[in-house]
């Protein structure tokens, strides 16, 4: 449902092709290669290059730049964007969280052990289990170590929102402001390893609070203004190749990749301009990639501890399968939990819509 005043949201649908490349780029890294230290079984010969998996985040982050500032300009209130973006990842998220809750007993070998009802509390509002730690004054965790995207993408879209309708920033500078600023901070702070107290803090903030990942939405940012203003402001191209070069930086200094410097944007950008030329654009439009993009969101939430944890039951079921075999059917569940979560969510979202929004939809 769109609120009175919005432009209607085209579908396009090799940017869900899109986002079908980066959940399985995430999935394959998390199966083959995240949790090496702790799986009973021999690396699969494959599982080094999946390495650049990690980068299947940052890909969502570009196309979540892109996204954002795209439905910002369809948006004729902050309070509806905001709406709509809650609906958007709050139904998924309950269901998943409940999935999770309900079959972690199940898998005792789960990386992250058996979750707290605590533990549903940064789950759903999005906010940082530090924050809540704090707060509560107990550990709190995420139900899965995958969600502290989630924290990142609920500060960038207070930022973009906040730009955006409140400073007039059409073009995302704030938030390449913020990126730029956060790098400055690192470098002295993680690169030279200088003990100032106030640099620590802005830098220990700029971590806490995803500022350091805000390159990766500038340069989804730009690639939007690109597209949308018709290919034709080159300049566009060269800005979000450098955002995404200092993001790149930015991923060096905290975990000392060196070859993401360079490797990793320039993979990025390459993978997300190709679905915006002609044969990319059909290639991702095609059905597999669809599909996936599809159920992406809940399966990035319920795969990572599934996929682990029953891989790990697996082993000790039958020992002498090769090392790449254990994965694969956990995967194959954890496909088929996403596919029904995303298949209940579209009611549940338009159940809480009309229970909670209904009001503000006719005051509006």
């Amino acid at each position: 449902m769109t609120e009175p005043g919005a432009k209607p949201a085209p579908r396009l649908q090799h940017l869900d092709g899109l986002r079908g490349v980066a959940i399985g780029i995430v999935v394959l890294y998390h199966a083959f290669n995240r949790w090496n230290g702790i799986e009973p079984w021999d690396p699969a010969p494959f599982a080094w290059p999946l390495y650049a998996g990690k980068f299947g985040v940052q890909l969502f982050f570009i196309i979540s730049g892109f996204v954002i500032f795209m439905s910002l300009e369809r948006s004729a209130s902050a309070l509806g964007f905001a709406r709509r973006r809650w609906l958007r990842l709050f139904p998924a998220m309950l269901i998943a969280a409940i999935f999770i809750w309900i079959t972690a007993p199940l898998i005792p070998s789960r990386p992250l052990g058996a979750p707290n009802w605590v533990d549903f509390l940064p789950s759903l509002s999005f906010i940082s289990p530090a924050i809540w730690s704090a707060a509560l004054g107990t550990e709190v965790r995420w139900l899965d170590g995958v969600f502290w995207t989630l924290w990142v993408e609920a500060v960038f879209y207070v930022v973009a929102a906040i730009a955006f309708f409140g400073l007039k920033d059409r073009g995302g500078i704030l938030v390449m402001i913020i990126a730029a600023a956060e790098l400055l901070i690192a470098i002295p702070a993680d690169g030279l390893g200088l003990d100032w107290r106030p640099l620590a803090l802005a830098n220990f903030a700029g971590e806490k609070f995803g500022a350091m990942h805000f390159g990766w939405f500038a340069c989804g940012i730009l690639l939007w203004r690109f597209i949308s203003g018709g290919g034709g402001d080159r300049r566009l191209i060269l800005g979000a190749a450098a955002c995404a070069l200092l993001a790149g930086l930015r991923v060096a200094l905290d975990e000392g990749l060196i070859l993401a410097i360079l490797l990793g944007p320039a993979a990025l950008i390459l993978v997300f301009g190709a679905c915006f030329t002609e044969t990319g654009r059909r290639i991702a439009a095609s059905r597999i990639p669809v599909y996936f993009g599809f159920i992406s969101y809940p399966l990035y939430l319920v795969h990572q501890n599934l996929v682990t944890g029953m891989g790990i039951e697996l082993h000790a079921l039958a020992p002498g399968l090769p090392g790449w075999a254990y994965p694969l059917a956990p995967m194959v569940v954890a496909v088929l939990a996403a596919h029904a979560v995303a298949m209940a969510e579209p009611g549940l979202r338009r159940a809480i819509d009309g229970a909670l929004f209904a009001r503000f939809r006719a005051a509006s």
